[in-house]
């Protein structure tokens, strides 16, 4: 009987920990936003759901460049209050997207992390989809010189880049938008809108990412003499466009939802 008391005792105040932590991660997150706050990633017991008696709160905090993120650290000390014992990471957005491509932590906040908040401008969605459209029509002017091999990658960042122009109209998780695979973007938007199945042939064009620009990309061969198939840039041509008309159907479909 003493065990199971204490164990119910404990899991009590596991249970307790946790409703605490969650109310501080509100609390500091909303002050986190008044003070300017891009995004606020959480991880470690509370994100991985391991809390135990002695947890702690960690946030990773993406502050707007006007600040170095030590600057930005000392501001967030001085006027945020918590309820709870928290660590709070800061970089300014520049520092963090420099630091990422190096740093394995952050790349496993990233990942592993769930997104708290982030604010998104309204005109990204947009933007990236007037980049694909404009990178589009160079790969074809491309197409058109003959050099296979720049069209061909060129297709593949049109297409890359309308598939996140539609996911920031919909959706705001941070790691979206750090790959650069068209297979893994349409997984996910298979679950967002199933009318993307019609064009998931476009993962297709994953292939020309990396061999299309270096010469260690293809054993024995450079890529500038190895593209020369009209034929295969025709077909990477037709998938892009495929993608591009279906994004730029559904974000006027937004558009007019919007504006009714």
């Amino acid at each position: 009987m003493i065990k199971r008391s204490k164990i119910g005792e404990n899991v009590k105040r596991r249970e307790e920990r946790k409703a605490k932590l969650q109310a501080s991660l509100d609390s500091i997150a909303n002050q986190l936003k008044d003070c300017g706050a891009l995004k606020i990633i959480h991880f470690g017991p509370l994100a991985r759901g391991e809390v135990d008696v002695k947890s702690d709160l960690d946030l990773l905090a993406i502050m707007p460049s006007s600040k170095s993120g030590g600057e930005w650290t000392n501001f967030i000390y001085d006027n945020a209050e918590g309820k709870i014992d928290s660590k709070i990471i800061v970089y300014n957005e520049k520092e963090f997207e420099e630091e990422l491509e190096t740093n394995p932590f952050l790349e496993n906040v990233v990942g592993s992390g769930r997104m708290v908040y982030e604010k998104i401008d309204k005109g990204e969605a947009t933007k990236w989809f007037t980049q694909a459209k404009d990178e589009f029509e160079d790969a074809d002017e491309l197409r058109s010189m003959k050099k296979y091999y720049l069209a061909l990658f060129h297709f593949q960042q049109s297409t890359e880049k309308a598939i996140k122009a539609y996911l920031y109209s919909k959706i705001r998780f941070i790691e979206v938008f750090y790959t650069h695979s068209i297979h893994e973007l349409l997984k996910i938007i298979f679950e967002i809108d199933e009318d993307f199945k019609a064009i998931r042939d476009a993962k297709k064009l994953d292939r020309y990412y990396f061999p299309t620009r270096y010469p260690t990309g293809l054993p024995g061969v450079v890529p500038s003499r190895y593209f020369k198939d009209p034929e295969e840039a025709e077909e990477a041509m037709l998938l892009a466009k495929g993608v591009i008309d279906l994004v730029e159907r559904k974000l006027n479909e937004k558009k007019e939802e919007t504006n009714n």
